[in-house]
């Protein structure tokens, strides 16, 4: 019974440790690993691994443009998996309720093309491939001309690799 109890205690313990450790490898990676190439507005094309759009790769919220700058564009969206799109053309700044947003051509893996408006501070966050290692490159959304996904890869167990 002791024993059990020593046991768990250090189970515990050691659990508690390791959470508590810095980490060394930067941010938390998401499940799924989108690979792909982002084009900035300065001309620079990088290659990213890990990319998300402000954390996330599913459910993104893409905003449906209202037709008058008084209508608060939140109100009416669409959430659309990373998974679903082969490229975001960013198209033209815009106020609205003066708030910052930019306009967004998505083109869907079936190539149809849908506009939207996203918050132009949302950052395309992913890890730039480099010869030394991955580098984390965070850039917001009206930074950038374009982003496109090539493919992704799921979890090692899952040993599967999806081309768009």
């Amino acid at each position: 019974m002791f024993g059990t109890i020593l046991c768990t205690s250090c189970i515990v313990s050691l659990a508690f440790l390791n959470r508590n450790k810095p980490r060394i490898s930067g941010r938390h990676k998401p499940d799924i690993n989108f690979h792909g190439t982002l084009t900035d507005r300065q001309g620079n094309t990088f290659f990213l691994n890990n990319i998300t759009i402000y954390g996330r790769y599913r459910q993104i919220p893409f905003y449906i443009k209202p037709l008058s700058s008084s209508i608060d564009p939140t109100n009416n969206r669409e959430n659309i998996d990373l998974a679903e799109i082969k490229s975001i053309k960013v198209l033209q700044p815009l106020t609205i309720k003066k708030r910052k947003y930019v306009e967004v051509e998505i083109t869907h893996n079936d190539n149809m093309k849908d506009r939207y408006i996203i918050e132009a501070s949302r950052l395309i966050m992913g890890d730039r491939t480099t010869q030394d290692g991955p580098i984390e490159k965070d850039i917001a959304m009206e930074k950038i001309i374009s982003l496109t996904i090539s493919h992704y890869t799921e979890p090692e167990n899952n040993n599967s690799e999806n081309e768009n």
